[in-house]
């Protein structure tokens, strides 16, 4: 299924391109309460992702991984954070 096809809500971050609406900077911040997971691309493994608790150790994950754990996330009431547009002067 393409990217075009799918549902808006379905997409996680890091599918939505830079002039879309819904788009966010990486790293991909996600808060609740107190805690809060980042979720970023691994530059140096092509498709892996790293996630991190806090100030936990980061772990590298698939990016089927990435996804599942962004909506798990997501279920249990963890709200993405929205980045700020730096202005340029």
């Amino acid at each position: 299924m393409s990217l075009k096809n799918r549902n808006r809500k379905a997409q996680v971050p890091w599918e939505i391109g830079k002039g879309e609406k819904d788009y966010v900077q990486e790293p991909y911040i996600l808060r609740k309460g107190k805690d809060f997971i980042s979720i970023e691309k691994n530059v140096l493994e092509r498709g892996d992702f790293y996630i991190q608790k806090n100030e936990e150790k980061r772990i590298s994950v698939s990016q089927s991984q990435a996804r599942s754990t962004f909506y798990k996330l997501k279920d249990i009431g963890y709200k993405l954070k929205k980045s700020k547009l730096k202005k340029i002067k």
